[in-house]
Formats: structure tokens, C-alpha cells, sequence
């Protein structure tokens, strides 16, 4: 009798042994509630989208007055709860690219904008779409009111000198028109030496908030943030397939972007959701994403 008893309790020991390590297992191979898509994978689109502004600014290391756009769009991206995203469009410095000359022909009839000056989700207000800097903040919280139609996910990859972008567009509805995808390479922390990338500082003596304030001019070592550097797509963006422009529909392009002699951890996607238009206040920006490079951003 004795024999048996042990025996059993042997059992049951063992047993509950197993289960413990075998429950353990489980656990551990199960999804993190707090991260339900840890494959790194787009989930399907949702049933709707955060509605996002774009401030596209024009500026240059060479004038004095650009400070304090960035100071001001800065203000506008770091109090918007990320539903605010500002890129800046270089022109006369290092940093130029032909965006600029892109968007001042079809923006600005090829005239020179003031600096600073910047498209908030390319709409216009006052008849014009390249809006002054005492402009930008309550044209960015008009577009924050909309219901968003449309929404962005994007998930990235590097491998060597060569990042590979795939970029999701996902519709709530269908909506009438023309709609492209336009993809920017975005880089921070740029610095460099002499005129042009020194930034020219107008604010030695005024707007005590701004952090450039009593600065010297030109400020050596600046670091430029939000920098366009490479337009992935056309200048306008890749037409979106109309067939997927409908409910619950999903457009999905995959660009490959040379990135030699960038910092991965500095750069990150921007990308958008434009519609067309034919003269230069008839276009606008739907919605935008913006993710890390080397990353998924998942709808929101």
C-alpha cells in the first residue's frame, strides 16, 4: 500500500512539473497582448483613419528670417499629438533639391515664395496656397477638424546602401477623383561646414521663446531637421489604381531608395495621399504617415 502511495504522489509531482513548463511555453510563444502585431506586418485596413496635416515649408541656410519658420513649425509639429508632420523644402543651400524648383513652377507660377513660407495640405486660404508663417497654425487646425477619407501605412527595410519602402494607401470610402502616393526620404541632424549649410539667423534680437534668440549670425554647425532629401515617387505622386479608391479598398507600392552616405537612424518616411489638381490652388493633400526608417508604421 505504501508502494502505491508513493508511486502516485511521484505522478502527480511530475505531472504537475510538465504542465508548469509545458503553460510556460505557451505563454511565451503567444502574441504580447500590448503588441498584438509583433510579426512586423500592415494589419487590414481599418474602418477609419486620424486625419493628419502636412506643412511642406520653403527655407534656406542663407536667410536670415528661416529660424524662425522652424522655430514656428517645430511649435505646431510638437503640440499636434504626431497628427501634425513638417518637412522642409531647401532651395540655394546644400540641401536643395529639384522638388523645389518642381513646386515653385507648379505652386507658384515659377516665381520665388517668401521665406519662410509653406503648403499646409496644399490647400489655399486667401487665394493662395504658399501661406505666410502667422498662416500656418490655424489653417493647420482647419484641416485637423475634417473626417479623414483615407489613410497611410508604411513599413520599411534596409539592406546594404538600399532601403526597400512599401507603402500601403487605404480608403473609408469611395471618393470621387484622382488621387496619387507621394513618398519622401526625410532627413535629420544634417550639419556640414561653410555658407551653405550655416544658418544666416535674423532672431539676435528678437522673440525671446525662440531658441535662437540672441544667436549668433550665421549660426555655425546648424542642425538642419525634417530635411527633403530624395522624392521616391513623381514629384506629384504615382497615380493610385481608381479601382481601389473604394471602401475598404488598398493600393500598395514598393519603391527602392539608395541611402549611401546617410545615417539610417536620422531618416525616416514621409508619405501622402494628394490629389491633383490643374492650377495651383486646386490641389490637396488627403492625409499623411510618417515612420522611422528601418520600421512598420501601422495605420492609425
Amino acid at each position: 500500500m505504501k508502494k502505491i502511495i508513493y508511486f502516485t504522489t511521484l505522478f502527480l509531482v511530475a505531472s504537475t512539473f510538465n504542465c508548469l513548463i509545458s503553460c510556460n511555453k505557451k505563454s511565451d510563444d503567444a502574441p504580447s497582448p500590448s503588441n498584438p502585431n509583433n510579426n512586423n506586418e500592415i494589419s487590414s485596413v481599418p474602418a477609419s483613419f486620424t486625419q493628419k496635416v502636412l506643412i511642406e515649408q520653403f527655407t534656406g541656410a542663407w536667410n536670415g528670417g528661416c529660424p524662425d519658420g522652424i522655430y514656428r513649425m517645430d511649435q505646431l509639429v510638437s503640440t499636434g499629438n504626431s497628427k501634425v508632420i513638417g518637412v522642409n523644402i531647401h532651395m540655394g543651400d546644400a540641401m536643395e533639391t529639384t522638388q523645389f524648383n518642381s513646386f515653385i513652377s507648379i505652386f507658384n507660377n515659377n516665381n520665388l515664395p517668401q521665406f519662410p513660407s509653406a503648403m499646409v495640405n496644399r490647400i489655399p486660404s486667401l487665394g493662395n496656397v504658399i501661406l505666410t508663417k502667422t498662416q500656418w497654425a490655424s489653417n493647420a487646425n482647419l484641416d485637423l477638424a475634417k473626417i479623414a477619407s483615407c489613410g497611410l501605412a508604411i513599413k520599411s527595410t534596409i539592406s546594404g546602401t538600399t532601403a526597400t519602402v512599401e507603402v500601403h494607401a487605404g480608403f473609408k470610402s469611395a471618393i470621387p477623383g484622382t488621387y496619387n502616393l507621394t513618398v519622401y526620404l526625410v532627413e535629420s541632424k544634417v550639419t556640414g561646414t561653410g555658407s551653405t549649410y550655416d544658418q544666416v539667423n535674423s532672431n539676435t534680437s528678437n522673440d525671446p521663446n525662440s531658441p535662437y534668440y540672441n544667436k549668433p549670425t550665421p549660426i555655425t554647425g546648424f542642425e538642419h531637421n525634417n530635411v527633403i532629401r530624395k522624392v521616391a515617387s513623381a514629384d506629384l505622386g504615382d497615380v493610385i489604381d481608381p479601382s481601389k479608391v473604394v471602401a475598404g479598398g488598398e493600393f500598395v507600392k514598393t519603391y527602392a531608395i539608395d541611402i549611401t552616405g546617410k545615417t539610417a537612424g536620422n531618416l525616416k518616411i514621409v508619405a501622402l495621399i494628394n490629389k491633383p489638381g490643374t492650377s495651383p490652388t486646386t490641389h490637396e493633400i488627403m492625409n499623411i504617415q510618417s515612420g522611422e526608417l528601418n520600421s512598420v508604421k501601422n495605420w492609425d
